[in-house]
């Protein structure tokens, strides 16, 4: 569908001499957000450029990767942030503005991308055969998936009490630390949706990026928190089978596939993966991110689990899990 694309463009907050230009590719942490680079610029940081940044890395005010549309995701990423003004345990915190380039500098997590995480430990987190789609995470690691789910969402109602839509919600878009809890932290706002107000006011739409067609925004324009939940439905279906919904179906082609969507004909998932309210959120049975994460408290306590601190599992050690 077509959608009509306002622009994000920030201007440098400086006018001193033009710096270096970003150092990048080097040492540390390094992600990749759909043509968006995270790059580590210090030992406490992490900035987003545009993909064409790492290639050709110019701070000029005339340089060409300015004009790509990447750019303006990576400064609505900033006025974002700016405009929100305040950080959440799982949200990815925002440091400061770059001042030459206005590209937004964001906390470096002490974990990696959940995605790389994930890679690296699936023969152990998930059933064999992998590739099958009865492939579930295993019992002993299901709390981990539990938490992550929890602490999602808990981003993601922060999110839209501040009247942010997401946007392409999906694990791409999530990073981890190395604490006991390996607690997981979405990455602002690269897809994001927003009233954008400089000078005037706009309504930036959100961005898709996830080319899979098990997605709402097969049949719809732009996103709305109501497909933020779907997606956050997706994307605890992900966690607990180590796949995208539809993915490993069987079904033939790409339009059987997205026509799954509005004939609500939904994979299973079992309930002990959280398949009810899974399926609530691809019904949209949840009128907001507070009654999801209202309901997965109450699924989490009726296992027996109690919650404490920044929405981490009590009791539990998640390093312990990987630790030989």
């Amino acid at each position: 569908m077509a959608r009509t694309r306002l622009l994000v463009r920030l201007k440098p907050s400086t006018t001193n001499e033009r710096p270096e230009p970003i150092s990048s590719r080097q040492p540390g942490f390094d992600a990749d957000l759909d043509l968006i680079e995270a790059t580590q610029i210090d030992e406490d940081s992490v900035i987003l450029v545009p993909d064409v940044y790492i290639d050709e890395p110019d701070d000029s005010l005339e340089a060409i990767w300015r004009d790509e549309y990447s750019a303006s995701r990576c400064w609505k990423t900033t006025a974002i942030y700016e405009q929100i003004g305040e950080n959440h345990p799982h949200v990815v915190s925002f440091k400061r503005r770059d001042p030459w380039t206005a590209l937004p500098v964001l906390a470096k997590p002490s974990g990696p991308p959940v995605t790389k995480f994930i890679t690296e430990h699936r023969s152990t987190m998930y059933s064999a055969p992998l590739d099958a789609p009865t492939s579930r995470i295993l019992p002993s690691h299901r709390p981990l998936a539990y938490q992550w789910a929890l602490h999602i969402i808990s981003g993601l109602t922060f999110v839209h009490s501040h009247d942010v839509i997401f946007g392409d919600l999906n694990l791409i878009h999530c990073w981890l630390s190395s604490d006991s809890h390996l607690s997981l932290s979405l990455v602002g706002f690269v897809n994001a949706g927003f009233n954008y107000v400089e000078r005037w006011s706009h309504i930036i739409h959100g961005d898709r990026t996830n080319g899979n067609n098990f997605h709402p925004l097969e049949h719809q324009a732009n996103p709305t928190k109501q497909t933020d939940l779907f997606l956050y439905g997706c994307t605890v279906y992900e966690l607990m089978t180590g796949f995208w919904p539809a993915t490993r179906s069987g079904i033939p082609t790409w339009r059987e596939i997205a026509a799954m969507v509005p004939r609500k004909e939904w994979p299973l998932l079992e309930a002990e993966c959280m398949g009810e309210i899974v399926r609530k959120c691809w019904n949209g049975e949840y009128a907001s991110a507070e009654e999801v994460k209202a309901s997965v408290v109450a699924f989490l306590g009726g296992l027996g689990w109690e919650i404490e601190g920044d929405d981490d599992l009590k009791g539990f050690n998640a390093t312990d899990l990987f630790s030989q």
